[in-house]
C-alpha cells in the first residue's frame, strides 16, 4: 500500500513500525521548514543537499532509538508513454568523476535496516514536466532486490518505485536506485559537518516528543 504525508510519499506503510511512521510524519512537516529558517543557509538549499538531509534524518532516527545509516547511491529516472521514452536522467554515474564543478556525482539516502526502509528527502531537484506530477518529492519504500539481478553501469539495484498517471494507462514513471557503497566523497564535503545539521536536528526531536 501506499499513502502520503506533505511532500513525502510511502509505500508499505502498513507494515511500518508506530515509531518509524510517527518520526516519517516529523520529517516530512518539520524537515525542510525548519532548514529554511536557519540564517546561514540559502533558500531550499536543504532540498537539493542530499548530504546535509540524509544526515539529520539519520542522526535524528538514532536518536529516537530506531537504528539507521546513510547509504551511497546513484539514482535512475526515466518516463514513457505510449511505449516511448518521454525523458530520462540521473543522479550520480560510475563513468563521471567523482566530483565536478563542485558538486559529489552521487546520491546520499538513508537507510533503516530493522525495517527494510529506505528515506530519500531530496527529489525535488530531479523533478521534470515530463513526470506529469508524478514525481515524489520525497519517499520512503522499501528496499531489496535479489543479488542476482542485472546490474545497471556496474551498480546493483537497491530498490525501485514504478508511477503512474491515472489519466493515461500508457504512461509509467520508473525510479531506480542503485547501491554503491564505495562512493564515499561525500563525507569530505562542507554538508556533511555537523553543526550544519545541530538546530534542525533539535527541532525534529523536539517535535517527535510533543506528537501524541
Amino acid at each position: 500500500m501506499s499513502g502520503e504525508i506533505g511532500d513525502m510519499t510511502l509505500v508499505g506503510h502498513d507494515a511500518m513500525s508506530a515509531p518509524l511512521l510517527k518520526a516519517l510524519g516529523v520529517i516530512a512537516n518539520h524537515l525542510h521548514p525548519t532548514f529554511n529558517e536557519q540564517e546561514w543557509i540559502r533558500p531550499d538549499w536543504s532540498k537539493q543537499s542530499c548530504v546535509l538531509c540524509s544526515l539529520t534524518v539519520r542522526d535524528f532516527l538514532r536518536s529516537i532509538g530506531i537504528a539507521a545509516d546513510v547509504r551511497p547511491v546513484a539514482a535512475i529516472f526515466r518516463a514513457e508513454a505510449k511505449g516511448e521514452v518521454l525523458h530520462s536522467l540521473g543522479m550520480g554515474h560510475p563513468d563521471s568523476p567523482l566530483v565536478e564543478d563542485g558538486r559529489w556525482n552521487g546520491h546520499l539516502i538513508v537507510v533503516v535496516p530493522g525495517e527494510g526502509i529506505m528515506i530519500d528527502t531530496t527529489l525535488y531537484h530531479a523533478d521534470r514536466r515530463q513526470w506529469r506530477k508524478a514525481m515524489p518529492k520525497m519517499a520512503a519504500i522499501p528496499y531489496g532486490f535479489p543479488e542476482k539481478l542485472k546490474r545497471v553501469f556496474g551498480l546493483r539495484p537497491f530498490a525501485g518505485l514504478a508511477l503512474l498517471d491515472p489519466k493515461d494507462e500508457t504512461f509509467e514513471m520508473d525510479i531506480l536506485w542503485l547501491d554503491w557503497p564505495q562512493n564515499d566523497v561525500w563525507s569530505s564535503g562542507p554538508d556533511s559537518e555537523e553543526w550544519r545539521r545541530a538546530a534542525v536536528l533539535m527541532k525534529l526531536r523536539h517535535e517527535f516528543g510533543e506528537q501524541h
